[in-house]
């Protein structure tokens, strides 16, 4: 309904993958600065785990990050396959007359779409005989410093072949094709890795508190904005919605040891991801 009226830009995502939420802010200003000069934005929310089809959790994530161009949940993949699609995130540019011009995966490039997304708009209204141009500056683009080697490494069977440095200790894990949740108090997961940021993805049907430690020791000026300080000196983060938790967010890319210690049973890991 919107080809010869609109300019669209399609932005494939899911809400706990960290590379969709820093592109975000860049399409939340995007749709504000152009929405009324041609362009529309069509989130489509394809989920990576079970708990992104839940359309309260979509819902709480689109206003945690302000969003306000229309999001269309893609539980099906019926949208993602249809474009052939294969990366979070990915967007899609289409002018006027309906064909993609531009497309660009994974973060970055925020300047070079944004010009293009200012083309595909100076095309339009001469198409539609407007006489406005389109004279807004681009937005700023902050280069981002990524040392991260260590891969996204996931806790279920499905993809166990990227487990090479996560560790179990002792038999208190159930492993399911998407997910590990431990089945005893007092369990533990321990990652060597090397990046800056750290990030994980879990969920809690009731509130669990774990315990942080990098190279054996509570976290310093290193912990993440996810991660709390007890009066006892212990950094913990405290998991219950279906969400990624920010646990490290480092000044520079190093090599440590993690160690999350959990309390309760039944806290559901699904990933770690790395910045």
């Amino acid at each position: 309904e919107f080809v010869g009226k609109k300019v669209i830009l399609i932005d494939f995502w899911t809400y706990s993958c960290i590379n969709c939420q820093r592109t975000t802010p860049f399409l939340n200003s995007w749709y504000k600065k152009y929405k009324d000069e041609g362009l529309i934005i069509i989130g489509i929310h394809t989920p990576e785990f079970e708990f992104e089809k839940d359309y309260n959790n979509v819902k709480t994530a689109a206003e945690k990050f302000d969003i306000k161009f229309p999001v269309v949940l893609d539980n099906d993949y019926s949208t993602w396959t249809a474009y052939k699609n294969r990366y979070w995130p990915h967007k899609y540019l289409i002018d006027i007359d309906g064909y993609i011009v531009y497309d660009h995966i994974g973060e970055g490039a925020y300047e070079e779409t944004e010009r293009k997304i200012q083309e595909a708009l100076s095309e339009r209204m001469t198409i539609l005989g407007e006489s406005e141009n389109i004279s807004q500056p681009l937005t700023k683009e902050v280069p981002t410093q990524n040392g991260a080697k260590s891969p996204e490494t996931y806790f279920g069977s499905a993809r166990n072949d990227q487990q090479k440095n996560l560790l179990f200790p002792g038999n208190s894990w159930n492993i399911t094709p998407e997910f590990a949740q431990n089945i005893l108090p007092g369990a533990s997961i321990i990652y060597r890795y090397t990046a800056k940021d750290v990030f994980f993805v879990a969920q809690s049907d009731a509130e669990t508190i774990v315990e942080v430690l990098r190279d054996g020791k509570p976290l310093l000026s290193e912990a993440g904005s996810d991660v709390i300080k007890t009066s006892d000196g212990k950094t913990v983060v405290k998991i219950k919605e279906a969400r990624l938790y920010k646990i490290i967010q480092g000044s520079q890319s190093e090599t440590h040891t993690l160690e999350l210690r959990i309390q309760s049973p039944g806290l559901k890991a699904f990933t770690f991801t790395f910045g």
